[in-house]
């Protein structure tokens, strides 16, 4: 799947993942070895939030940072889906 939004690659040089969850994906970064740290964010922000977090420590841990479908780059999720939003349960990667 393409990312949705534009980014420097030097800034944002993480690998794309996607979870399907109901009309849509959520995007998360996954990257690092060792102890997992899951990074989350608040809305209006995002994963970039962490981006200079994971580049530092990627290589003592690993470092998971999702994008909530209700976050400012919700565009990879289907009309139908954010119509929903206000109605979407809690959920955890």
């Amino acid at each position: 799947m393409k990312r949705p939004f534009a980014i420097d690659p030097t800034e944002y040089p993480f690998t794309d993942r996607w979870l399907p969850y109901r009309d849509g994906y959520i995007h998360y970064l996954d990257e690092g070895q060792g102890q997992p740290v899951l990074l989350l964010h608040g809305n209006p922000t995002w994963s970039y939030l962490y981006r200079n977090v994971i580049k530092e420590l990627r290589g003592e841990f690993r470092l998971i940072a999702q994008i909530t479908p209700d976050s400012v780059c919700r565009k990879h999720l289907t009309a139908t889906a954010l119509r929903r939003k206000s109605n979407q349960k809690p959920f955890m990667i």
